[in-house]
C-alpha cells in the first residue's frame, strides 16, 4: 500500500490505537533473560516521520515472532527473510517462514514498520511481544521500549 502525500491530521489519530504507559519514557524493559533456549535483545535503529525499523541481536537463529503494534497506522511491515503479514484493522503483525527459514543468531533487522505519517509526529510501541527460536520456543526477550515518530514535514 502507497503511503499518501498528506500526513494523517492530529484529530485523525483517535482511530489509531492509544499506546499507554505509566511512564512515557521507561526505556527497554526487560522480558525473562538468560533463558535456556536463548535471548534476544531488540533495539530501535532507525526511524522517519512514516517508517520504523526494529533490529535484533541474539544468540540464537529467529524463526518467528507476533507482536502489536500501537500509536501509529501501520501501511506495511516486511523483513527479507520471514514472510510478514499484519492487520490494518488490528495493528496484529506476524511474520514466520512456510520454508522453515530463519534470521540468523548475531545482530539484524527484525522488521520495518511504514505508517501514516501525522502532523503533530506519534510514539510507536510493541505490545505482545514473542520471538520464537528452533521448534517455536519461545525466547527470553529485551523489549524496545516507545519510540518517538518525527512529525510529518508537510
Amino acid at each position: 500500500m502507497e503511503i499518501p502525500a498528506k500526513c494523517l491530521p492530529s484529530s485523525a489519530a483517535a482511530t489509531v490505537p492509544e499506546y499507554r504507559a505509566s511512564s512515557p519514557k521507561l526505556g527497554p524493559r526487560l522480558i525473562p533473560a538468560n533463558t535456556q533456549d536463548g535471548d534476544v535483545v531488540l533495539t530501535w535503529t532507525s526511524s522517519s516521520e512514516s517508517s520504523a525499523t526494529l533490529s535484533y541481536e541474539s544468540n540464537v537463529d529467529l524463526y518467528g515472532f507476533q507482536l502489536n503494534v500501537a500509536g501509529v497506522a501501520l501501511t506495511d511491515a516486511y523483513d527479507g527473510v520471514l514472510d510478514v503479514s499484519f492487520s490494518e484493522v488490528t495493528q496484529n503483525v506476524i511474520a514466520f517462514s512456510m520454508l522453515g527459514e530463519s534470521l540468523p543468531a548475531g545482530e539484524g533487522v527484525l522488521v520495518t514498520f511504514e505508517f501514516v505519517p501525522e502532523v503533530d509526529g506519534a510514539t510507536i510501541a510493541l505490545s505482545g511481544l514473542l520471538v520464537v527460536g528452533d521448534g517455536g520456543a519461545a525466547l527470553g526477550l529485551t523489549d524496545p521500549g516507545a519510540l518517538d515518530i518525527d512529525p510529518c514535514a508537510n
